[in-house]
């Protein structure tokens, strides 16, 4: 499980870090976000803020706010 969500982790900051810039940015980045909130489906992200507000931490097995 959290090889899964480390790689969730990954995934989201190497796709996701490009993603907005323009004009709809903020749109963008929410839309990002639910899509890959999807993905987390063994340890689910909190729902408040966007995906790019947490990070796994391995040793709680949680996903928690920087």
């Amino acid at each position: 499980m959290a090889y899964e969500c480390l790689f969730i982790f990954a995934g989201m900051w190497a796709f996701g870090g490009s993603v907005g810039g323009g004009t709809d940015e903020e749109a963008d980045q929410k839309n990002f976000s639910s899509m890959w909130r999807s993905y987390s489906k063994g340890i689910k992200m909190p729902d408040s803020g966007l995906c790019y507000d947490y990070f796994f931490e391995s040793s709680k097995m949680c996903w928690t706010n920087w």
